[in-house]
């Protein structure tokens, strides 16, 4: 039932100025693209490189990094961090 434009007394069933849920971005959605694009942006600021190597590079350097470790050419502070990366590549 709709309320009379002279009924001043009666509150509004629905409250039309509250939304449900979580608000909105002022500036709108992001397309994939642009959070991409600002994800490689902010990676690139704090100074994160990465490479992208193919299944036979991996193979190389994770026997690289083996035969490196068993013949102590890997000075000891590095041991924990050479061991880590070996892990890694074995288990990717």
């Amino acid at each position: 039932m709709a309320k009379q434009i002279e009924d001043t007394r009666t509150l509004e069933l629905i409250d039309s100025s509250k939304r449900r849920g979580r608000p909105r971005k002022e500036s709108g959605a992001l397309t994939g693209a642009q959070r991409a694009e600002a994800y490689r942006h902010r990676k690139a600021i704090a100074g994160v490189k990465s490479i992208e190597i193919d299944f036979t590079e991996r193979a190389l350097l994770k026997d690289l990094l083996a035969t490196a470790i068993k013949t102590g050419k890997i000075p000891p502070p590095y041991l924990d961090t050479a061991g880590h990366l070996l892990d890694k590549l074995t288990n990717y």
